[in-house]
């Protein structure tokens, strides 16, 4: 089960006209220069996972699993197992490189309302291109 906590997709398309176009550019560039500082990589992965929020005001989803203990219905939240540290930390040059050519890309197709969906998906898997996350 996923949880979806953002806005109203006419308050988003409102965001994104006046505020979001903008305000995600710069959290990509803050985000990749701070993750590429090495020094400051806590404060550009910080932007890098906030850039959905900053391009249409939309939350991270939350995942939930279902499981039955002693006739009982759990609900747990949880997260997918991650790559190790290691292989991740040694991608992150590559990432770093992708990730710019995957964020220029999906600002720049944002800026036509028509294909802000293409551009939204590709946000939302910037991570993953930057640093193998799993979500």
């Amino acid at each position: 089960m996923q949880q979806n906590n953002s806005p109203s997709w006419v308050t988003r398309i409102i965001w994104f006209i006046f505020v979001g176009w903008w305000l995600s550019a710069i959290f990509m560039v803050i985000g990749l220069v701070g993750i590429a500082s090495i020094i400051l990589s806590p404060i550009g992965f910080w932007f890098i996972n906030r850039v959905p929020w900053a391009q249409t005001l939309r939350q991270r989803s939350t995942h939930y699993s279902y499981l039955e203990e002693n006739g009982q219905m759990v609900l747990t939240q949880h997260a997918p197992q991650q790559y190790p540290w290691i292989i991740r930390l040694l991608y992150l040059p590559i990432g770093l490189v992708l990730g710019l050519f995957w964020l220029g890309v999906a600002w720049s197709i944002s800026i036509p309302i028509i294909s802000l969906p293409i551009s939204i998906w590709m946000v939302d898997r910037a991570p993953s291109i930057i640093t193998l996350e799993r979500f």
